[in-house]
């Protein structure tokens, strides 16, 4: 039998093993009527949208970003193949593993999120074989049954 003096111990313990679940900061973005994340360690910086040259209707531009063109990728039109509805107002400047450099613009600026791990679902099957493909990597579930749909920005540029 447990004493009185142990019982609040244990409870303690149990209190603070969930409290150590490991978390994972994203950076949180909406199109459309979705809300992407992407991986805080990928994000340089976000800046106000100033002048992008060279847009075309393939969704890409480049921009001028500390003495370095990079280029622009409008994810509404390369994923969803939809043309932007909204003005965009901010540039979220990524960095892939390869240390290559792209900037994703977005209508609103975007928050930061720490997200538990064990949030982060594998994409269902079938969902793979829609337009986004294997720029998903994971599917987070959210409060209020909410669904973040978590970009693998490597997977993403090399399919464009």
């Amino acid at each position: 039998m447990l004493s009185s003096t142990l019982h609040p111990n244990l409870r303690r313990f149990s209190i603070n093993q969930h409290q150590r679940i490991p978390k994972e900061k994203l950076v949180i973005f909406k199109l459309e009527n979705d809300s992407y994340g992407v991986s805080i360690t990928q994000v340089v910086r976000v800046l106000p949208v100033s002048k992008i040259y060279g847009e075309f209707n393939e969704g890409r531009g480049l921009i001028q970003y500390e003495g370095q063109t990079i280029p622009v990728l409008h994810l509404e039109l390369l994923l969803l193949h939809k043309t932007p509805t909204l003005t965009d107002e901010y540039l979220l400047i990524c960095q892939l593993n390869s240390a290559e450099t792209f900037a994703i613009p977005t209508p609103s600026l975007p928050s930061v999120l720490d997200v538990p791990k064990d949030n982060f679902c594998d994409v269902p099957e079938i969902y793979r074989r829609g337009p986004l493909g294997i720029a998903i990597e994971k599917v987070v579930n959210l409060p209020d049954e909410q669904v973040l749909l978590y970009l693998n920005l490597d997977h993403l540029l090399h399919e464009y």
